[in-house]
């Protein structure tokens, strides 16, 4: 018996043993390019009914000196490969013979359409021959018809054929198959040069197909994902940091943009856990940041939910001194920012110079414990302070020493019935004062960068003036200065919404649902997406009733209507059924920010 013949043999006992697989495979060549085909079926009976598909196979047999020590691998033809890659792919055997006695050993390769394809590209023009590496057979069945299931998906596989980029939208599902050679507990790249394996996809429209390319394969566990626990150390807490696995024995939680953490697991003695930490740009987040982090190297502990780990922090000792320093530096400021009930997290460190600093290092002390400074004031004064992109709005008034004054927040309990608006070009029988709140006086600039609005008790601040009609309608004009805001600043947005959401509402728990306040119910309501059908109706109905009015409010009410209902060819037309001075205000309104750019192209520039 030759050795072609005893290769066969070998592979025909393996294949054998496979209750679903059933080999025709010849031990004499008188095929081109292969030695028989195997098979499949769906189960242990062979019929024409169970027959799932069959497998191009080719088997070749190799002497070796030493089957303990032997190169796995083995040269194919390059008119061989070609010819493999016309068929559809093959199923490659070598069977490894030792030369003194021992048992041989049957190695594979699945030569898909697409790995083919692969390997001839990267042949040179006149190389005859391509060595390919092997794999020794499993000697479990299952395993095997696992490969050969490989093979038989991989006959989908067409080099050459381009797949419309519109028709990978449509794809379904993707399906994996793999000789269970491919580890998938680390990340790796699918690579057909070293790895079996196929990709079928699935379309909407039932198409089915064969993905070629490279792919990365990701386990779930590498990929970052929120943690259900917080992440303690000192009084610093991360509520719902994300973790990823990075390695096989360690993972990385990362708690902020600028911290992560590298811990080891926890029955892996050798893996070293460590802190990776880079400066954010805004106040919050640098202070939480920093103070975790000076924790940590203090105590070594961190809580996972209730369990502890211990990790170091030696790398930050040597500038250990200059992080606590700086620490001090963000908790001076932060508490100055907290106790003007501004938010920490927009006030950007890199756009405080150091005068501004001393500034407000000195107006710390004034507005949070009372101390007075001299100042060289003849009246009481409103100052506003810098502090990056924002200000602090602040009066200051005389103190108890003659040429003292105190620092008082602009809105603070203190001043809220102190605020009085005159108008000086007011008509005779109209009342020339109006009792305002802080938020009356400032314009819409000012109020869009006022860190220190304590928007949380806006209601609180207006309700004494309930009773004044003048005042109520200072409160409308200042939901709509709000909603400006809103629409001015995106980091703020949620803020000025919420506050001029409460501020209406309290607007028609007084006067009613006045069709106004309606509007700047819906239209806040548009800029969070929450319109429904019945705020759909509502519109409509307002609208009816404004139409059958002729006064002022009446036609600029019909115009706002019809841009919530995005109906803008006819806020358009109804826009331009107003009078002069009603064009010239509408577009002051927040609701004409919601009008389409491309709308306002016909309108005259008095609007735009």
């Amino acid at each position: 018996m030759n050795i072609e013949q005893k290769a066969v043999g070998r592979v025909n006992d393996a294949i054998l043993d496979c209750d679903h697989l059933a080999p025709y495979i010849a031990s004499i060549d008188r095929v081109p390019l292969t030695d028989g085909h195997i098979n499949i079926h769906s189960s242990e009976e062979h019929t024409k009914a169970t027959f799932v598909g069959s497998v191009n196979v080719q088997v070749k047999g190799k002497t070796v000196k030493n089957l303990d020590r032997y190169s796995k691998t083995f040269p194919i033809e390059r008119v061989d490969l070609e010819g493999y890659h016309k068929d559809g792919g093959v199923l490659y055997f070598v069977v490894f013979m030792g030369e003194r006695g021992q048992s041989p050993k049957v190695h594979y390769k699945v030569l898909t359409p697409f790995g083919i394809d692969e390997l001839l590209k990267n042949m040179k023009p006149t190389q005859k021959s391509k060595t390919i590496s092997l794999k020794k057979l499993p000697a479990d069945p299952d395993k095997i018809e696992k490969i050969l299931n490989v093979a038989l998906q991989a006959k989908r596989e067409v080099p050459g054929s381009q797949i419309d980029s519109a028709l990978l939208e449509h794809i379904t599902g993707m399906k994996l198959y793999t000789d269970g050679n491919i580890p998938f507990d680390e990340p790796m790249i699918l690579d057909r040069t070293n790895q079996d394996f196929t990709i079928e996809f699935r379309t909407a429209g039932g198409m089915v197909g064969a993905l070629d390319g490279q792919f990365e394969f990701v386990p779930e566990e590498y990929m970052r994902r929120q943690m259900d626990i917080p992440v303690t150390c000192g009084s610093f807490t991360f509520e719902r940091p994300f973790r990823r696995r990075i390695s096989k024995h360690l993972t990385e939680v990362e708690l902020s943009l600028g911290l992560k953490l590298v811990v080891p697991d926890t029955n892996e003695s050798e893996a070293v856990g460590s802190v990776s930490f880079t400066t954010q740009r805004y106040l919050e987040s640098r202070y939480k940041d920093l103070g975790f982090l000076l924790e940590c190297a203090a105590t070594g502990e961190i809580r996972f939910g209730e369990a502890v780990a211990q990790i170091q922090v030696n790398q930050f000792l040597d500038d250990h001194e200059e992080l606590k320093s700086h620490f001090r530096f963000l908790t001076e400021l932060r508490e100055l920012v907290v106790g003007v009930h501004g938010n920490p997290d927009l006030v950007e460190l890199e756009a405080l110079d150091q005068r501004r600093i001393q500034q407000l290092g000195h107006l710390k002390p004034m507005l949070l414990e009372g101390a007075e400074r001299k100042q060289e004031f003849d009246r009481p004064m409103r100052l506003r302070q810098p502090l990056g992109e924002w200000n602090i709005e602040l009066v200051f008034l005389e103190g108890k020493k003659p040429g003292e004054w105190r620092c008082v927040d602009l809105f603070s309990k203190e001043l809220h019935p102190c605020f009085v608006k005159h108008d000086l070009d007011a008509p005779e029988d109209a009342p020339v004062a109006v009792r305002v709140t802080p938020y009356d006086i400032l314009e819409v600039e000012e109020l869009g960068k006022c860190l220190n609005l304590n928007l949380e008790h806006i209601v609180e601040v207006y309700e004494p003036f309930a009773i004044y009609p003048q005042s109520r309608a200072e409160a409308n004009h200042t939901v709509l200065k709000l909603i400006h805001c809103a629409d001015k600043h995106e980091c703020r947005k949620r803020e000025f919404l919420d506050a001029a959401a409460r501020l209406n509402g309290w607007l028609i728990e007084n006067e009613g649902e006045e069709p106004l306040h309606l509007i700047n119910l819906l239209q806040l309501k548009y800029r969070t997406s929450q319109l429904d059908e019945a705020d759909m109706r509502k519109l409509r109905t307002i609208k009816r009733e404004a139409s059958r009015k002729t006064n002022a409010p009446a036609s600029t009410i019909e115009v706002a209507c019809a841009i919530l209902m995005q109906d803008f060819d006819e806020a358009l037309e109804c826009f331009e059924l107003l009078n002069d001075e009603e064009q010239e205000n509408m577009p002051t309104w927040p609701i004409w920010n919601l009008m389409p750019a491309e709308d306002l192209e016909s309108v005259p520039d008095i609007a735009q």
